[in-house]
């Protein structure tokens, strides 16, 4: 159950592929930070700037996580709205959310509640890769949903290989990393009506940014979670 701005409970349908996960982080959430945010934190910077200039855009970051992405987001000036799944790497965001930068909530990434084209940017930072299909497919078509412009993704570089600490770590976490790897992001963005325009690698990640095409973008409201 999560709780809604008015108080309401609401009901977050948690699939099983994460409560396998969600045992993980409740053990590693204290110690996520150092264990991810080195490795992943010029690839965040890089994506970032593949946005341009975001002051005071309305962006989602979806699989927040404990929120590095979020917070690059909401430094470089923009609102953000941080959802993920797990309340346990929530909680390490929340403690770190001291000045209210970040909007957070837990909700499931194939089913975001919030209205079409509710934001300017969506992005995800590592979370596609946890996903099986299709729940990856959903995910992503979710996101391009409540985009007016288009995304922004952070994982695994596709057709590749992985360190071999790196595939521990995920077959630790029960991942669907290998069908990722394989995975056509392209080819699914083209289908929703976005194009790539642009993608920065740093060794074993990747950063894509797709867009709509122009004039398809339209004005989004102020961030908020829904009713």
């Amino acid at each position: 159950m999560a709780t809604g701005d008015d108080g309401e409970r609401i009901r977050v349908v948690v699939p099983d592929y994460h409560l396998r996960q969600e045992r993980l982080y409740r053990i590693l959430a204290p110690f996520y930070d150092r264990f991810v945010e080195g490795h992943t934190r010029q690839i965040t910077s890089a994506a970032v700037a593949l946005l341009g200039d975001i002051r005071g855009r309305a962006i989602l970051d979806v699989g927040t996580g404990t929120g590095n992405l979020a917070f690059t987001l909401a430094a470089a000036g923009a609102r953000v709205t941080a959802v993920d799944l797990s309340p346990a790497l929530l909680r390490i965001a929340a403690g770190k959310n001291a000045d209210g930068s970040l909007n957070l909530a837990v909700m499931n990434a194939a089913e975001l509640r919030f209205a079409d084209r509710s934001f300017d940017s969506a992005c995800a930072a590592m979370m596609l890769h946890e996903m099986p299909e299709p729940t990856r497919d959903r995910a992503v078509a979710e996101r391009a949903r409540v985009s007016c412009r288009g995304v922004m993704i952070i994982d695994y570089r596709r057709g590749g290989s992985l360190h071999w600490a790196t595939r521990l770590i995920e077959r630790l976490e029960m991942s669907a990393y290998r069908s990722y790897l394989r995975y056509p992001l392209e080819d699914k963005l083209r289908e929703l009506g976005l194009l790539v325009q642009a993608k920065h690698c740093d060794g074993q990640f990747e950063a894509l940014l797709a867009r709509y095409p122009e004039g398809a973008a339209t004005t989004p409201p102020p961030p908020g979670l829904p009713d």
